[in-house]
């Protein structure tokens, strides 16, 4: 089976790390390699500042990026596999992953709701209306 290789991240340059776009980049093939690239992109929804800032927002810094996981699959799966990346795990319970990589705090958060989205930069990002910080 061919592996299909996510380049949105950087393709589209979502942060202004280029470390941080490349990383999203390898979870998103990963995953996608074993769900669906689009199930995983629907089922990640940036969320709180970056996604503020996507929505062109001016937000003077992000060092947290914050996503909202809407497969309880998905983020099991996630948080099994998430030490084969180069991040350093700050919290891991069964609805909550925090993580610590280039200098940014990343989270995960499994929310199975109804979440308003949009898509912006070929992202699901929670729309502006939802998003609370």
């Amino acid at each position: 089976m061919p592996i299909t290789y996510y380049e949105k991240f950087t393709d589209d340059i979502v942060f202004s790390s280029p470390e941080l776009n490349v990383l999203f980049n390898q979870i998103y093939t990963y995953l996608g390699n074993v769900y669906s690239l689009q199930l995983v992109e629907d089922s990640f929804i940036l969320d709180k500042k970056a996604a503020l800032s996507l929505h062109g927002e001016i937000i003077s810094t992000i060092e947290t990026v914050d996503f909202t996981v809407i497969s309880e699959d998905i983020f099991r799966f996630f948080i099994s596999s998430v030490s084969m990346l180069e991040v350093s795990i700050i919290e891991n319970n069964k609805s909550f992953l925090s993580l610590r990589a280039f200098g940014y705090i990343l989270t995960f958060s499994l929310n199975m709701g109804d979440i308003k989205t949009v898509k912006i930069k070929n992202l699901t990002v929670r729309d502006r209306t939802d998003i609370i910080i």
